[in-house]
């Protein structure tokens, strides 16, 4: 049994692996490197393997990530399905990958942007997370500091200027229930 590569016809980032002449599978030059020697399928799922951590490892150095991300990544990159989650599993094991902490530090991120919860929920679903996530935000407290700091100078008597702020807040992802009734105990609206 003879193993060989070859540059996919037309994609620099493809190559394919022949068992015998015969191709047998495509694989990504981000895992193998552009010129992989291997003399067996074994140690081909072994390079595989290697490389697939090593892409991991590197990408997580970079920014952490959610493991569903990681795993797509892996995916676009042709690395199989046992070789992604074994990668996952020893990621989650050595501490590099761990979802719920990069949740508690996104979420804690938005809350120093001010952003509202509706809209914080909505990033996370953007981002795969399937789980619903327990916010710990006085939404009240929190258009009451806007008002006091980023919307100080507004006219809040004024028609349209109230409106631009209401829609402004509405889009950061506070409910309109919460900004009335704030801008109703508003003392300078009184």
């Amino acid at each position: 049994m003879t193993l060989s590569c070859a540059l996919k016809a037309g994609n620099k980032e493809i190559l394919i692996v022949s068992v015998d002449e015969e191709p047998y599978k495509e694989i990504h030059t981000s895992i193998f490197g552009f010129n992989p020697k291997f003399s067996s399928l074994e140690e081909l799922a072994e390079h595989e393997y290697q490389g697939a951590k090593r892409y991991a490892l590197k990408r997580l150095a970079m920014q952490g990530t959610l493991s569903s991300k990681l795993r797509d990544l892996l995916e676009e990159r042709l690395v199989s399905t046992e070789v992604i989650d074994k990668v996952i599993e020893d990621c989650q094991q050595s501490g590099y990958l761990n979802d719920a902490d990069w949740v508690d530090a996104f979420v804690r991120c938005q809350k120093r942007k001010r952003i509202g919860p509706q809209m914080i929920r909505m990033k996370l679903r953007e981002k795969g997370v399937k789980t619903h996530v327990e916010l710990d935000i006085n939404e009240r407290t929190q258009i009451k500091a806007l008002l006091e700091s980023k919307y100080k100078n507004r006219d809040l008597k004024d028609y349209k200027e109230r409106q631009k702020v209401i829609a402004s807040l509405m889009r950061k992802g506070y409910t309109l229930s919460s900004i009335l009734e704030e801008l109703k105990h508003d003392p300078d609206d009184i």
